[in-house]
């Protein structure tokens, strides 16, 4: 089920609509192990699944930008392949279910894969009927979070924005008021501050919350995928258009469309989306007849905007047309008394989704927590959480649980930062980044993707903490 919270920013972009209900496939399949495939090609045949394959995380990775599945499935036969479920949990959408699997797998690789974050393991033999039953089952469960109730969009859960300071609550409202109008508004904020889901919460507000809401990452498709992604395009619009195909504004109708990361359009896709906002008006690529644009437009980003058109890379009328309404969601840290909610939240969503205990924290392990900085915000407090559920075995979560999660991360770095034992998760991060940074030549890009984060995030964390200094 999607994560309902406020600052739980989605990594998902996700295209409802493709096949049935807002899924492109019922599984994606990460496979290397020819003994697994044959087993689960006859558990998708005995079951009339559909499923997606590809051999390792990176190529995944791509295809879950965009697309969302029912389950993704990661084939674990050593602990060499355990990194793949890691790679991948931190880009899927928090509601989509990991699962590994493997032939027979030791009880050590088991732990280490439900550590890396895999919902269950799943184990390929036996009756191919049995493990199709049970995928069923998983998928009638995710399927929930498609069915459409009174006055809900097609494909969405209701959000409930979790919040008890005073900043947020401002916010919110301020959302709530203008949702009501087709304006268009501009939300602001760092990477995991709750962006698309603050603007589901504005869609399910609004005159068009029984219509489709549909979300895309301008930054994580090239120019060309985005502009089939936004427009559609006609048959033998370019190679490989083998049919007609909607675009989002064409699928969307009625309803809202949401651009994330709408900095990183380039110059020429700026100018394209600028005209479908004067005019409401498109046409399908390769096509010649006018298109409405029914639909309407929230976009976000956790660049300044009004900085990126200072320096040019950012069209000063688009951003006009975009920033009707801006909305500025405040960083975890300048918010710390919204963490013991979200932390309450986390551990309810994610015991039910283990099959977990639910867990409490103590006061002083909250205080702990409103203490760190929150670089990654809320969604790396939701995968704090989710390791302390996973690797505590006390009912009530205290400090020392926390400081040996942080002792832990601290191992994994150089000699002299481990020998702290007061060393903080900022310090933490500060010595792994420059390792890694280090041993990359410098190379940010290459070390952005190592980290799993964007360039812009690193760079941010580089001049905030001297990194390289």
């Amino acid at each position: 089920m999607p994560d309902p919270s406020i600052g739980a920013e989605r990594i998902d972009r996700r295209v409802p609509g493709r096949c049935r209900s807002v899924r492109a496939h019922d599984l994606v399949i990460v496979n290397r192990d020819p003994e697994v495939k044959i087993f689960l090609e006859k558990v998708i045949r005995v079951g009339e699944l559909s499923g997606k394959w590809f051999e390792n995380a990176t190529e995944a990775s791509g295809y879950l930008e965009v697309f969302m599945p029912g389950l993704l499935l990661v084939s674990v036969e050593c602990a060499g392949q355990v990194e793949d479920i890691g790679e991948l949990r931190g880009r899927v959408a928090p509601g989509l279910s990991v699962m590994a699997v493997g032939v027979d797998p030791s009880r050590d690789l088991v732990v280490k894969a439900m550590a890396a974050g895999a919902h269950d393991f799943l184990f390929a033999e036996g009756s191919a009927a049995e493990l199709s039953d049970k995928l069923a089952k998983l998928l009638r469960g995710a399927g929930r979070a498609c069915s459409v109730g009174e006055g809900e969009s097609p494909g969405l859960e209701r959000v409930e924005l979790i919040c008890e300071s005073d900043r947020m609550k401002k916010i919110i409202s301020l959302g709530e008021r203008v949702a009501a109008s087709d304006a268009t508004i501009l939300i602001q904020g760092e990477s995991g501050t709750g962006k698309e889901v603050f603007a589901r919460h504005i869609h399910q507000n609004s005159q068009r919350a029984g219509k489709c809401f549909v979300a895309i990452n301008c930054g994580a498709l090239p120019e060309s995928l985005l502009e089939s992604e936004l427009f559609g395009h006609e048959r033998g619009a370019f190679t490989g258009a083998l049919d007609r195909r909607q675009g989002l504004f064409e699928m969307a109708g009625g309803g809202t469309v949401f651009l994330d990361e709408v900095g990183e359009m380039t110059p020429a896709m700026q100018v394209k989306v600028l005209r479908v906002l004067q005019s409401r008006e498109f046409r399908r690529l390769g096509g010649t007849k006018l298109l409405e644009a029914d639909v309407r437009i929230l976009a976000a980003s956790n660049k300044d905007l009004r900085s990126e058109v200072r320096e040019g890379r950012f069209r000063i009328d688009l951003f006009y047309r975009l920033n009707v309404v801006t909305l500025e969601l405040p960083p975890l840290r300048e918010r710390c008394s919204d963490i013991p909610g979200l932390v309450a939240h986390f551990s309810r969503r994610l015991a039910v989704e283990m099959g977990l205990k639910e867990r409490e924290f103590s006061p002083r392990a909250l205080e702990t927590l409103a203490g760190l900085h929150w670089e990654g915000n809320v969604r790396e407090l939701e995968n704090l959480v989710e390791r302390l559920l996973l690797l505590c075995d006390r009912m009530v979560i205290s400090t020392a649980d926390i400081t040996e999660h942080l002792q832990q991360e601290i191992s994994r770095l150089p000699e002299e930062t481990a020998a702290s034992s007061s060393a903080s998760l900022d310090e933490a991060k500060r010595a792994h980044v420059s390792r890694v940074l280090h041993a990359n030549g410098g190379n940010k890009m290459k070390t952005a993707r190592q980290l799993d984060i964007n360039v812009k995030t690193l760079y941010n964390l580089i001049r905030r903490r001297g990194i390289g200094s």
